[in-house]
């Protein structure tokens, strides 16, 4: 992972850790610089990145401030990496359907941008938070760049699993969004009629070079389908 998103993703962290909430101050670069063993510019590369998110504002001659990060039972979608990190002090419990490899029909070939003949891997889960059905998903990974998945993995943080163990971070990512029937498969998991009528979140994520690793096809319990984009004005 290149450096400043590192120190990016370690001061989401530290914000996290010391349970810091809106307006509460950060250290000041030339602290954090020393605190974190980076030069001063690795922090503010990295302050640029969790400002675009809407983690923290800058106020000049002031500081440096926490936002919103967290809203409880609300999904931050500046940060699609996943539930895990996205509903911080939630406990999530996956339940794996399957992990199987496939080749990719042509909504597959699509969304991934790639060859028919490609090995992908296929993971399909629901997740609870608090023993009630919270959301259910279906992930597509290329097996060229995820090159190995299995159901203890699934059953955790896939992106944490990535990064610590295949060094992979996406880059950028696409999300679309659609309010839909959910269908027979879809209503079955997550306990509805079929004509119930959910939202569908589906997910293209790149790596730096513009390839595309993994397509996700997320349906959310109508119980919870709530949302915020933190945003800034330039």
């Amino acid at each position: 992972m290149v450096k400043y998103k590192k120190i990016a993703q370690e001061i989401t962290n530290y914000i996290v850790d010391n349970q810091m909430k809106r307006h509460d101050k950060l250290p000041v670069i030339d602290e954090m610089a020393i605190d974190f063993n980076v030069s001063k510019s690795t922090i503010i590369k990295a302050l640029d990145i969790l400002e675009a998110k809407g983690q923290i504002y800058q106020v000049q001659g002031s500081g440096i401030f926490v936002r919103d990060v967290h809203i409880p039972g609300k999904i931050n979608l500046n940060r699609p990496e996943g539930l895990s990190r996205t509903l911080f002090g939630a406990t999530i419990v996956s339940r794996v359907v399957k992990v199987e490899i496939i080749k990719p029909d042509a909504t597959i070939q699509e969304y991934l941008e790639c060859d028919p003949d490609e090995d992908i891997y296929m993971v399909e889960r629901t997740r609870y938070i608090k023993g009630e059905i919270h959301s259910y998903e279906k992930s597509y990974f290329r097996k060229k760049y995820v090159r190995y998945m299995n159901e203890q993995i699934a059953r955790g943080s896939i992106f944490t699993y990535l990064e610590d163990n295949l060094d992979l971070t996406p880059s950028f990512s696409n999300a679309f969004f659609q309010v839909k029937q959910m269908g027979v498969e879809v209503a079955s998991y997550l306990e509805c009629s079929p004509e119930t009528y959910g939202l569908e979140l589906i997910n293209q994520f790149f790596l730096s070079n513009g390839a595309i690793f993994d397509y996700s096809v997320l349906w959310y319990s109508p119980d919870h389908a709530q949302f915020f984009v933190p945003s800034n004005f330039y």
